[in-house]
């Protein structure tokens, strides 16, 4: 089974990620419903996160209250693993630039 929602851009290529998204939609559902305030993994911009210079969106662990994005969690990582997060930001806004629509 393969879905592809053009309102969104989501691609669902199997149960399993239906099932995924299913519990992402209503996790984000019972916040906005019941006030409550959530942690899970969101695309959000990342310019200035852990050095980085580029203007590009990463999954990162975030807390999700009734207005959105409250807040970032900003983890201790290692001097490489900073580098490596910011070539990956580096490398991700070139593919980015060079794609042509």
């Amino acid at each position: 089974m393969t879905v592809l929602c053009l309102r969104c851009d989501i691609v669902i290529f199997g149960h399993i990620d239906l099932i995924i998204l299913l519990t992402y939609l209503l996790t984000y559902l019972v916040t906005y419903l019941c006030c409550v305030d959530t942690i899970g993994w969101l695309l959000t911009t990342v310019q200035g996160y852990q050095g980085i210079e580029e203007e590009i969106y990463i999954s990162l662990p975030v807390v999700v209250g009734e207005a959105g994005i409250t807040s970032v969690f900003n983890q201790k990582i290692s001097d490489d693993e900073r580098a490596k997060i910011q070539k990956s930001a580096k490398t991700l806004r070139e593919v980015l630039d060079g794609v042509k629509i």
